[in-house]
Order: structure tokens, then C-alpha cells, then sequence
């Protein structure tokens, strides 16, 4: 809990369409994500919840990892609003009322 950004450099491209658990914690924990862009890029398209981030390369990642240290206060309420909304849709809540209106047909 004491961590404010999670980092998931994942490479395994069998995440860009497997739910990933660490994703999801941070989802769950509200917490904002610099993830690789093979890692369920629907969802950070959907909810600006981090920034993508490409590591082809240790130069690029650098580059990338200070801009978003150095743009992270500015986006932060961006970052926690989407989380919230990402936390509401992927709620078991919501997964319950899915699943009761998928029986109930």
C-alpha cells in the first residue's frame, strides 16, 4: 500500500490478451501503472490509468520512465479518475450483476 505507481514490465506477449494479476491489483489498489504495451492494451486504452512504455531499448525506457516521474503530479488526478472507473467496471460487484443477467435471460 505504500507504493504510489507500479511498475509491470512484462514481456510475454500471451498477456496482450491473458488478464494479468499484478494489472488488476493495481487496479484494485488504486494505484497508477507504467506498463509494456503488450500488457492488455485495451484496458490502458480505455482508462488512462499509466502510460505505456517501450522496451526496446534501455535508452527509450529511460526516457520514458523520467518523463512520466517528471509529469506524474500533473496527470495524478487524470490517473485516479480513471482508476476509480477501471475499479467500477472490473468490481466483483459488477462481474455478479453480469453474471445474474446472463442467468436471468
Amino acid at each position: 500500500m505504500s507504493v504510489d505507481v507500479l511498475l509491470i514490465p512484462y514481456g510475454a506477449k500471451r498477456y496482450l490478451y491473458q488478464p494479468s494479476a499484478m494489472l488488476f491489483t493495481a487496479i484494485g489498489f488504486n494505484k497508477p501503472v507504467i506498463i509494456s504495451q503488450n500488457m492488455n492494451p485495451q484496458i490502458i486504452n480505455e482508462f488512462e490509468i499509466g502510460e505505456f512504455v517501450d522496451l526496446s531499448s534501455k535508452e527509450i525506457f529511460a526516457t520514458q520512465l523520467e518523463s512520466f516521474a517528471n509529469n506524474f503530479d500533473e496527470k495524478l488526478s487524470i490517473y485516479q479518475t480513471a482508476l476509480k472507473n477501471a475499479n467500477q467496471k472490473y468490481s466483483g460487484a459488477n462481474l455478479i450483476n453480469q453474471i445474474i443477467g446472463i442467468l436471468s435471460k
